[in-house]
């Protein structure tokens, strides 16, 4: 039976191309010689990505676009760009729901985000541009022709450049060569809100806290938290520490996860961790000991 997984490479890669064209135009594009950057290719990309052109372009690198056999929801309405970039929790958890069919392997796949990801924009769920956004402050559009408007062959045009083609990659779906795994569950936008939301719904079965703190604290520290989480995924496979970590963050904003997180992969590198409910850990992090 084929997956959702096997849905979204077949709809890239239709031609069942060795090497799916995707990631072979990902990998030309971003790469760790330096000798690309600024260059024609990338100039081409993301004058396509600023003027929501971008489908079309993928098109010429045989990139497919048939994405009706996914058997994955769409966003109900159309994305402002301030929503998708700095998504509110009402919007995040709405992300959430949309995609919360994904299981956690489809969910932890860059082809299954990237086919997700450009079929709302083939629905006018969200633009293209949107994906060079790198904040809030400034749109995908505006920070594209600022880079593409740089005079000279300077370094730092070369440099503004490459960031955005980085960035459009990264939140289609993440960029797992230069990022690592930890991408895909971090950069990527709508992969970012279905982790947050998989990880809140399981630790709230372990112990009872305001969900809507709870996104907003997890949200506030993904990036480390997820960092982590792929290095130590024993770990935060067990809600009961998840749970007392989220609610640890709840009740104490201004505590770095870094020092939770290191006092739990010693604590809990010898002491198996399902011996303690989420209220004992949430204690121990909070107070220092163990009831």
């Amino acid at each position: 039976m084929q997956t959702r997984i096997d849905s979204a490479r077949q709809a890239l890669n239709p031609r069942n191309q060795a090497k799916d064209p995707l990631t072979r135009l990902r990998n030309r594009l971003v790469n760790p010689s330096q000798e690309h950057r600024g260059g024609p290719e990338q100039v081409d990309f993301l004058a396509a990505v600023a003027n929501n052109t971008f489908l079309d372009y993928l098109g010429t690198q045989s990139v497919g676009q048939d994405f009706a056999e996914l058997n994955i929801p769409l966003l109900a309405n159309k994305l402002q760009e301030g929503e998708f970039v700095k998504a509110p929790v009402n919007t995040a958890q709405r992300i959430r729901a949309t995609f919360k069919d994904l299981t956690q392997q489809e969910a932890s796949y860059v082809s299954v985000w990237n086919a997700v990801t450009l079929h709302n924009i083939q629905e006018n769920r969200l633009e293209a541009s949107y994906l060079a956004a790198s904040s809030d402050k400034e749109s995908g559009k505006a920070r594209i022709q600022k880079a593409l408007n740089h005079s000279g062959n300077s370094q730092k045009a070369k440099k503004a450049i490459d960031g955005c083609v980085r960035t459009v990659f990264r939140t289609m779906g993440g960029l797992v060569r230069i990022r690592g795994n930890v991408s895909v569950i971090s950069d990527c936008v709508f992969s970012r809100h279905w982790w947050l939301g998989h990880v809140i719904e399981q630790a709230r079965t372990e112990l009872e806290f305001d969900e809507t703190a709870a996104w907003e604290a997890l949200n506030r520290h993904w990036s480390s938290i997820s960092e982590w989480a792929v290095r130590r995924l024993t770990i935060v496979a067990a809600p009961t520490i998840t749970a007392g970590l989220i609610a640890t963050l709840i009740e104490c904003p201004k505590t770095d996860p870094r020092d939770l997180m290191q006092r739990i992969g010693v604590k809990f590198s010898d002491v198996s961790p399902y011996f303690w409910t989420a209220t004992e850990i949430y204690d121990w992090l909070v107070h220092g000991d163990r009831p």
